[in-house]
């Protein structure tokens, strides 16, 4: 991952309101540590360069296993 990287957190199983694959969550990659963690900010909670390691642990929100995707997006100018 590097920073401008879009990330989003997809479902992967029936969970509430949530089908398998939907996603419920996105945020942006705004650095990558020398350790190899990454950062994300989001619009949730006002949450600015937060760890990625850290958010791992919440993988069962809302009881469904989740996925973490990342697009990249691409520069065409």
């Amino acid at each position: 991952m590097r920073p401008g990287d879009v990330l989003y957190w997809e479902h992967t199983q029936e969970a509430g309101d949530y089908n398998a694959g939907e996603a419920h969550h996105t945020a942006v990659v705004t650095a990558v540590l020398p350790n190899g963690d990454v950062l994300y900010s989001q619009h949730t909670t006002n949450g600015k360069d937060l760890s990625l390691t850290n958010r791992m642990g919440f993988s069962n929100q809302d009881g469904g296993t989740q996925n973490v995707r990342v697009i990249r997006p691409k520069e065409t100018w």
